[in-house]
This record gives structure tokens, sequence and C-alpha cells, in this order.
């Protein structure tokens, strides 16, 4: 569960980066939420974030890492953007920069959740 992870998220709407934003005081959880309501509920489709919370073997959040200096800050920021944009003549990732990559899939009940209120749409617009 990494809604309480804090850093950077990146809305998609299917392959092109719509809009970027962060998640400090509000938790990504908290603001990936937010975005589905209001003038950007329908706009993106996918997201991906990048957080600086460490994830132990347990699946638990690890504590804010110290302060960072701007060699580091740099490093990051040239990574985050290579992976975003997928710049195709950038050969690496960043320097020092380690990381996992976690794959999330939808439930199969919020599928079949968005199957039937597709279908109840599709009945009221119908007897209209």
């Amino acid at each position: 569960d990494f809604a309480k992870q804090i850093g950077v998220y990146v809305l998609y709407d299917g392959h092109r980066p719509i809009y970027i934003g962060r998640a400090i005081a509000e938790s990504l959880g908290t603001r990936l939420v937010l975005h589905t309501k209001g003038r950007m509920a329908a706009r993106w489709n996918r997201f991906s974030w990048f957080g600086l919370l460490d994830v132990a073997s347990d699946g638990t959040l690890g504590p804010k890492p110290a302060k960072l200096d701007a060699e580091q800050v740099i490093t990051a920021m040239e990574s985050l953007l290579i992976e975003v944009l997928e710049t195709p003549l950038n050969r690496r990732r960043g320097d020092d920069i380690g990381g996992f990559e976690y794959l999330q899939e939808e439930a199969p009940e919020l599928a079949e959740t968005k199957l039937l209120q597709g279908l109840e749409r599709l009945v009221k617009s119908a007897k209209s």
C-alpha cells in the first residue's frame, strides 16, 4: 500500500504525460484521489510515481530521508525527466539512482463495477 508515499507523480492520458504533481504535505494516495474529482477527473487514465520513502520487504514505508544536497537533487531530477519523457537519445537513467519498479493492476472488482456502471448509463440513455 503506497497511499502514504511522498514524492512526485505524473498523470498520463494514454502514454502522454499531462500533469506532474508533488505529494508532500498530502500523501500520494490523497493527491490521486483529489485528481479523480473536478477538472482532472476524466483527463487521465494512468499514473506513475517516484517516492522518497523506502519500502521494506514487508511493504511498510520508512521515514522521510535526511536533506539532500544540490548534486543529489539535480541527479534525481535528470533521472525523473528521462524516465517520464522517455527521451530516445538518453542511454542511462541517471547516476547513482537506485530503486524498484512496482507495477499495479486494476482490481477485478473495480473492473466489474466500471462495467456495471457503464451498463447502467446505457440503459438510462436508451430509456430517454
